[in-house]
C-alpha cells in the first residue's frame, strides 16, 4: 500500500482528524485468529529530540535563490522512526485484496481538488501533486516536479515537471494522456476561480489562492514542462501549498475536455496518483483501485475503501467484526480493542499542527470586480476588516514574539496531549535536516 494516502494533512480541529492524525488501530486483516495482528509500517512512538541527526541529504525547502533537486529520501532520520525492511527482502503480500478504513465523515465529500479543503482532498487518492512529503520526515520530495526553486526576490517560483507521466483510469495509464504545463493551468485556474477557460463557481477559496500565486497574468510557461509563477507578494512557502499537504492535486485538461468539462470530470475524475477512482457515495464510502505499474509506486493492496462512519462505537464494532481494518483511536476503547488481540499504533509525526493564532487585522482585503472572493475573510470591498487599527500592538512582531514566550507550552502539552506533543517551528518537525531552532 502507498501510505502517502494515509498521512495526516491536518490543521486545527478538522473532521478528518482520524485520517492518521490520531493513533490508529491495525486490524488482523483476513486472519481467522482474533488475537493476530497485521503488519504495518513502523511508526515513531515518541517525539524525536531536536538534536536528532538526519541521515538524508541537505534541506529540501528552498531559500530564495536555492533550487530543490530530485534527490528523493534514501534513509530514515535517526530516532525519527524505525526503518522499513531492506529493499532486498521479499515483496510484501497483502493478507486481503482490499484495505478498509473507517473514518468519521468530513464536511466536504467531492471528487475535485478545488472544491474542498486540503483535508478533505485526502479522500481523493487519484491525485498527485507537484511536491510530495516524506511519510517519516515530512520533508519535501519530488513528485510531479523533479525540481523547484524560488528566486532571491521571494516571489518568482520555477517548477520543472517530469516528462512522460501518465494520467490513470481503471488502474491503467490512459493512452496519450501525459502530464504537461497545460494541466497546471487547468488546476491553477480552478483553484483561484479566475473565470478563464476553466473557471468554476464551485471554487472553494479563490481569495486565498489568488493571494498566493496570482492569476493567469502571473504565470509563465516557457515550454511544456516548465512553469514559472511570479507571485504578487513574497511567499517563501509556495512549495508547501503545491505539495500533497494541500488541495492542489493536478488534474488532466485532456480528460476535462473529453468528458465535456466540470460536470463530466467530477463524475469521472482522473489524476496521476497511485490509485484510480471507482465510486463514492455521500456519507457512505470512497472506493479506489490501485494503479498497476505506477510511475512512482504501485500500492500493495488492490483496493482502498474508506467507509464514512460517524459513530465511534460503530467503528469499533466494525473492527471487532473484521469489517474494517483500520479505525481512529478513541482512548476509552483501547482496553476493549487490545483485549480482543488487536494492536494499536501511532501515526508518524507530526500528526496534528496545533497552534494559537495571534491575529493582527489586515489593512485591506482582496477583491475582484468589486466583489470579495471566498477566503478573503471580510464582507466588504474597499474597507478594512472590522477591528483594524494601524496602532494595534499585535501588528508588531516583537509583541507577538513576547506573547509566544509567555505561553506555557509544557502545561498545555500536559493538559491536552498527555505530554505526547513537542514544539514546532511552523510546520517543521525537529528531525528535518533543514530544521533550525531559530
Amino acid at each position: 500500500m502507498d501510505l502517502r494516502t494515509l498521512r495526516p494533512l491536518l490543521r486545527l480541529f478538522v473532521p478528518l482528524l482520524a485520517l492518521a492524525g490520531l493513533s490508529i488501530f491495525i486490524a488482523a486483516c483476513g486472519d481467522d485468529d482474533p488475537t493476530a495482528t497485521a503488519t504495518a509500517r513502523p511508526a515513531a512512538t515518541t517525539p524525536p529530540a531536536a538534536t536528532a541527526t538526519p541521515t538524508r541529504p541537505a534541506a529540501t525547502t528552498p531559500a530564495p535563490g536555492q533550487t530543490v533537486t530530485a534527490a528523493a529520501p534514501t534513509a530514515t532520520p535517526t530516532r525519527a522512526a524505525t526503518p522499513t525492511a531492506a529493499a532486498t527482502s521479499a515483496p510484501k503480500v497483502p493478507v486481503k485484496p482490499r484495505l478498509v478504513i473507517a473514518l468519521p465523515a468530513p464536511a466536504e465529500q467531492q471528487t475535485a481538488p478545488y472544491t474542498q479543503s486540503q483535508v478533505s482532498e485526502k479522500l481523493n487518492a487519484q491525485y498527485d501533486h507537484l511536491i510530495g512529503r516524506g511519510i517519516l520526515t515530512n520533508e519535501e520530495q519530488p513528485e510531479l516536479a523533479t525540481s523547484w526553486s524560488v528566486a532571491p526576490n521571494g516571489k518568482d517560483w520555477t517548477f520543472n515537471l517530469r516528462q512522460g507521466v501518465p494520467f490513470y483510469k481503471a488502474g491503467k495509464a490512459i493512452p496519450g494522456y501525459t502530464l504537461s504545463v497545460k494541466d497546471l493551468q487547468l488546476t491553477w485556474e480552478l483553484l483561484n476561480g479566475e473565470g478563464g477557460p476553466y473557471g468554476s463557481k464551485d471554487t472553494r477559496s479563490p481569495g486565498e489562492w489568488t493571494a498566493r500565486f496570482g492569476g493567469m497574468a502571473n504565470w509563465e510557461f516557457p515550454n511544456d514542462f516548465t512553469a514559472v509563477i511570479h507571485a504578487p507578494n513574497v511567499i517563501l512557502d509556495l512549495g508547501f501549498f503545491m505539495s500533497d499537504e494541500w488541495e492542489s492535486g493536478v488534474m488532466s485538461v485532456q480528460h476535462w475536455t473529453a468528458v465535456g468539462g466540470e460536470a463530466g470530470f467530477k463524475a469521472d475524475p482522473v489524476g496521476n496518483g497511485p490509485w484510480t477512482y471507482v465510486k463514492h457515495a455521500i456519507n457512505q464510502e470512497f472506493l479506489h483501485a490501485r494503479v498497476e505499474n505506477h510511475y512512482r509506486r504501485t500500492p500493495e493492496f488492490h483496493e482502498r475503501q474508506v467507509l464514512l462512519v460517524q459513530e465511534a462505537a460503530t467503528r469499533q464494532a466494525m473492527l471487532l467484526a473484521k469489517e474494517a481494518d483500520i479505525i481512529p483511536l478513541v482512548r476509552a476503547q483501547r482496553a476493549t480493542i487490545t483485549s480482543a488481540g488487536f494492536k494499536t499504533a501511532k501515526s508518524t509525526f507530526p500528526s496534528v499542527h496545533q497552534g494559537l493564532g495571534l491575529i493582527y487585522y489586515r489593512e485591506d482585503v482582496y477583491c475582484k470586480d468589486g466583489k470579495v472572493l471566498p477566503g478573503s475573510g471580510v464582507p466588504t470591498c474597499g474597507k478594512s476588516p472590522g477591528g483594524y487599527d494601524p496602532n494595534d500592538p499585535l501588528r508588531k512582531p516583537d509583541v507577538r514574539l513576547a506573547l509566544n514566550h509567555a505561553i506555557n507550552r509544557d502545561a498545555f502539552n500536559k493538559a491536552y496531549y498527555n505530554s505526547q506533543g513537542f514544539p514546532l517551528v511552523d510546520y517543521f518537525p525537529p528531525w528535518r535536516s533543514d530544521f533550525k531552532d531559530s
